[in-house]
């Protein structure tokens, strides 16, 4: 079995370097290293002549002795498959009998395990009334678990092991037909979870009973492709979970596949259990045996491995122990000498080992990731991701070299990313390498702040943000207010019809300077809608802003200016005001160019304060606020007054519009579609790529 050797540093001689730009700094730690010894796997055979003899050469093999026993019938199998998870419950074999006629290896395993108490599984059809009298005739305590048909007793062999309210997850299968069930049934035992028998367009009012019980169900696994539990029974399944999760694969091996891969650490197992999916008597009763192992419940084909179970099969390095039940007509030595070829390779590839970090620097943006060669690898497979369980990795791959060039990553929040690499050659992958961790800082020199892809709000961009960034808001909607711009900070969205931000009523979305006497700030802001803001956005005191390309909606003000602040806004948009659209006050000078004004409860520009401000209007659409247009202030002779005939909610312009290549003549159009008039719109639109031609 492979040994786990702890390792700390890992002395730089004898490994190549891992190089990271100067000006990061890179933390690195590296866990547990695996180093395989020569592959020993035992493969043991487990069967008899017939399913009654290979059960109970499964029961020989997991119990000395018994109090109880479960007895279910061999010639059909959904009594015995949901009496899997009742002979766990039990610590119980399962045997098996013909349903008229008591099997001697039931006689004889009851005997020699010492068993007091026998729970019959199914009603008489399943397992006569003469097996339970001679049962009780020898001597045992008898119970007969049965419902009026194999979704009523599953029900009932459930409700013997779970407290409705003790379940908070259930697995559901088909009952129609027995692979995927089997596959289920070690996963669905080690999440404590029932199993769930289900016809495949419906469910049994028993079933149904049950289902309702469950006061404190989260989740439903269900098991298999649409064909085997419908689409219909996952709706039905909805209103009683918060989660519904469909495990499936393209036939029943790759479903088998998908539970392993789901519920099981391929790198921690050290036993395997097979039986075949083509048919179920050797099958029956092995789901016991990988409970008590816990390992997976592969199926395989009887003459062939799947390429579903041998593609997984790499990734268990620690395996010993592989136990395959059924004779050869049930699992050839073909697939056995298969099973064998690819675990003993799997461990023959040992794991690479990741260098430790260096200092010498690629680029200011890169850096290389390095490990030791592997003999008789003929590629690598190197993974990354911010999830030190690596739930959703990146894969480089396949690489030849022994080193990869990692380039683009820094983390302004101090963000994680995890490295791990494997070998490959003609027998598959070998274990993955120990993981590497690094932390590293942001550049000094300015950079671009991605939201939410580097970052997960504004608020954080704001917070890590340095002069000369930029942050730029990729489309979405965010729920945010209440903001302090930074000095020389740059804000961006990916455009006013896609990147939204909801200020949900609270005043304002965004401050440029919080007090008076603050060092004066220079910014801008572009490329966004605001809605549902007090202010959208409110400039005071010492401020140099410029505020380009927005929509504001649904605000009280949607721009404010004040006491002293320098504001240039400039092809916005601006409806639906509560109040006034722009409220200038006091000192602020302001310039407004190319906007569009409407809809305000009040007024379009509001200009008031004790010592009254003097702005300065070019090219403006300002119409229809209810209170008059301009208040306060001068009427530009530039200006218009007019309806902009809106496209949209997201505030487009129609082409008949009045505003099309009616800005400042002046204002660059180079970014407008042609024909574009060779002149600018004007609105939240202008010069740019979504303007009206």
């Amino acid at each position: 079995m492979p040994k786990l050797k702890k390792t700390s540093w890992i002395n730089l001689a004898g490994f190549f370097l891992l190089f990271v730009a100067l000006n990061f700094l890179v933390v690195n730690k590296v866990e547990a290293t695996i180093e395989p010894e020569a592959a020993d796997i035992n493969i043991v055979r487990i069967f008899g002549e017939d399913r009654y003899e290979t059960a109970k050469e499964i029961s020989k093999s997991m119990y000395g002795s018994a109090t109880s026993a479960v007895v279910a019938t061999g010639e059909n199998y959904p009594d015995a498959l949901a009496g899997i998870a009742l002979a766990d419950y039990l610590s119980a074999p399962l045997l098996l009998t013909p349903t008229n006629s008591l099997s001697p290896q039931v006689t004889e395993e009851l005997t020699r395990l010492s068993v007091s108490d026998v729970y019959i599984l199914g009603g008489e059809g399943a397992i006569s009334k003469n097996i339970e009298n001679a049962l009780i005739n020898q001597g045992y305590n008898i119970t007969r678990i049965a419902g009026i048909d194999r979704f009523d007793t599953a029900v009932k062999i459930t409700e013997i092991i779970y407290s409705p309210e003790s379940v908070t997850n259930i697995f559901v299968v088909t009952g129609v037909n027995f692979p995927d069930a089997l596959s289920a049934s070690v996963p669905a035992r080690r999440s404590n979870a029932p199993l769930v028998l289900v016809q495949g367009n419906s469910l049994s009012s028993s079933t149904l009973e049950f289902i309702g019980k469950l006061t404190n169900l989260s989740t439903v696994f269900i098991v298999g492709g649409e064909s085997v539990v419908s689409s219909g029974i996952k709706n039905i399944l909805e209103g009683y979970a918060t989660d519904v999760i469909r495990y499936s694969g393209k036939n029943r091996y790759a479903t088998s596949k998908s539970l392993a891969s789901s519920f099981f650490n391929a790198q921690e197992l050290s036993n395997l259990v097979f039986a075949t999916g083509e048919i179920f008597p050797d099958a029956l009763a092995s789901g016991t045996l990988g409970i008590k192992l816990e390992s997976p419940m592969f199926l395989t084909r009887s003459n062939s491995l799947p390429q579903e179970i041998s593609s997984y099969l790499p990734d268990c390095p620690s395996v010993t122990d592989v136990k395959i039940i059924g004779g050869e007509g049930a699992v050839s030595d073909n697939v056995k000498n298969s099973i064998e070829a690819i675990l003993r390779s799997s461990a023959a590839l040992p794991a690479p080992i990741l260098s430790d970090p260096g200092v010498s620097a690629v680029s200011n943006t890169s850096y290389i990731l390095t490990w030791d060669l592997i003999p008789n690898a003929e590629s690598y497979n190197l993974e990354e991701d911010t999830d030190p369980n690596f739930g959703n990795p990146v894969n480089f791959g396949p690489i030849t070299n022994t080193h990869n060039t990692i380039s683009g990553h820094y983390t302004v929040l101090n963000k994680m990313y995890y490295y791990r690499v494997r070998a490959y050659n003609a027998h598959g992958f070998g274990p993955w390498s120990n993981i590497t961790d690094m932390q590293i800082t942001r550049p000094a020199t300015p950079i671009t702040i991605n939201v939410p892809t580097d970052v997960g709000s504004i608020s954080d961009a704001l917070s890590v943000s340095l002069s000369g960034d930029t942050i730029h808001i990729e489309a979405g909607t965010y729920y945010e207010n209440y903001l302090y711009m930074k000095d020389g900070v740059t804000i961006e969205g990916e455009s006013p019809s896609t990147t939204i931000i909801d200020g949900q009523g609270n005043t304002p979305f965004l401050f440029t300077t919080p007090n008076a006497g603050d060092p004066k700030i220079t910014t801008s802001i572009s490329n966004l809608t605001v809605t549902n803001g007090g202010y959208g956005i409110y400039a005071c005191y010492s401020v140099d802003l410029t505020i380009t390309n927005c929509v504001f909606t649904n605000c009280s003000y949607g721009i404010g200016a004040d006491a002293g602040s320098i504001v240039l806004i400039e092809n916005n948009t601006i409806v639906g005001s509560a109040l006034s659209g722009v409220r200038i006050d006091d000192t602020a000078t302001v310039t407004a160019t190319n906007n569009i004004i409407t809809g305000s409860a009040l007024h379009g520009f509001q200009c008031d304060g004790w010592v009254p401000a003097v702005p300065t209007f070019n090219y403006n659409d300002v119409w229809n606020n209810a209170g008059g247009d301009y208040f306060g202030c001068a009427v530009s002779i530039t200006d218009i007054t007019a309806d902009p005939l809106y496209l949209d909610a997201a505030y487009h312009l129609d082409p008949n519009s009045p505003c099309k290549n009616a800005g400042d003549p002046l204002s660059d159009y180079s970014n407008e579609p042609a024909p574009n008039g060779n002149r600018i719109n004007m609105g939240a639109y202008g010069n740019t790529p979504e303007a009206v031609s």
